[in-house]
């Protein structure tokens, strides 16, 4: 299995635009998009070139292979105090 990171997914509806792109490159090749992780994890003989293309076509931005270190590439303290009242 291999991980991909992807940048700006904020939603579920992000992740159903990935996962429709990917579904139309990947064919019948196991993967799951994450949320929570930011990243796709798929499963099996692919080419990352067709992942990453498929990934940037949804309009997101392609981490890579290893996924991201946080969700948005952004450290959970900064994100805590932007959101604090």
């Amino acid at each position: 299995m291999k991980t991909y990171g992807i940048k700006g997914m904020t939603c579920e509806g992000c992740v159903g635009a990935v996962t429709k792109a990917l579904q139309a490159v990947l064919g019948d090749v196991e993967f799951e998009v994450s949320l929570a992780e930011n990243c796709v994890k798929v499963k099996g003989e692919h080419d990352p070139e067709r992942v990453r293309e498929a990934v940037e076509g949804a309009g997101f931005e392609f981490g890579g292979e290893g996924g991201l270190e946080t969700p948005g590439g952004v450290s959970y303290g900064k994100r805590l105090e932007t959101f604090s009242t």
